[in-house]
């Protein structure tokens, strides 16, 4: 028998979902995070006219809200039983995902760079270990849930961990947080608790990704504490002098 909902059915689209609602909602509880974090700042900065100039801040952007939104897309194709559009929107995002990293990795080096020109380093050295470490942990994770995307119970808890891993840079912004790591923790990790509680609600067992998921993430809070340790600083060391040579 045929599960999918007919495409215009809207009623039975909602009915669909109000069965299985966890990812959706997740992914919404996502699409909020990140609205909470990033538009303030944003919205401050196009009233007072302080927009950055530089464009590939403004790709930077558009990139993840489109993220954002083909990740909303996935998750409400699969909770219709659209798999085969599931599978077709996951070959474009598997494209995506390689590209978004690369700007994350330009955007970064771009604006490092542009710190150390401008003689700061101490801000440099601050503010850049955070998406630097996005960077190297997002393709590990991207590429796990890739590798298990036939194996739906592993894909789909680990696309909920790859899409949440990188809330992490909105919820640092979030100015009504308390500045302390249990805080950011628990706002960054809603959209894993979230799968958490359904899957002990509906199996009475915790999926061992989310456990691993959630280690990682304890350890990913504390990264503001590795500011000063001897790698990251040799790191930028390394780039103020590669910088100061090809200028």
């Amino acid at each position: 028998m045929d599960n999918r909902v007919p495409e215009g059915d809207s009623q039975a689209t909602l009915r669909r979902i109000a069965r299985r609602p966890v990812y959706v909602a997740a992914a919404l509880l996502m699409a909020l995070i990140a609205a909470l974090g990033f538009l303030p700042n944003m919205l401050r900065a196009a009233f007072n006219g302080t927009i950055p100039h530089d464009w590939i801040i403004h790709g930077h952007v558009a990139v993840y809200w489109t993220w954002l939104a083909l990740f909303f897309a996935q998750t409400v194709n699969a909770a219709l039983g659209r798999i085969q559009t599931h599978k077709r929107l996951g070959k474009v995002l598997i494209t995506y995902g390689v590209a978004m990293f690369l700007v994350g990795v330009g955007v970064t080096l771009n604006r490092t760079i542009n710190q150390i020109r401008a003689g700061k380093l101490d801000l440099a050295r601050q503010v850049n270990l955070a998406p630097v470490v996005d960077m190297l942990v997002f393709p590990v994770l991207f590429a796990l849930a890739v590798h298990y995307r036939y194996k739906p119970e592993l894909h789909k808890r680990l696309m909920i961990l790859t899409a949440t891993q990188l809330l992490y840079p909105a919820v640092a912004r979030m100015e009504f947080l308390p500045k302390h790591n249990w805080a950011i923790f628990a706002v960054w990790s809603a959209p894993v608790v979230l799968g958490i509680a359904h899957d002990w609600i509906t199996r009475r067992l915790i999926h061992p990704v989310y456990v691993g998921g959630m280690v990682l993430f304890v350890v990913l809070t504390m990264r503001t504490g590795w500011i000063g340790s001897k790698p990251w600083v040799a790191a930028i060391s390394w780039l103020v002098s590669w910088t100061h040579g090809a200028v």
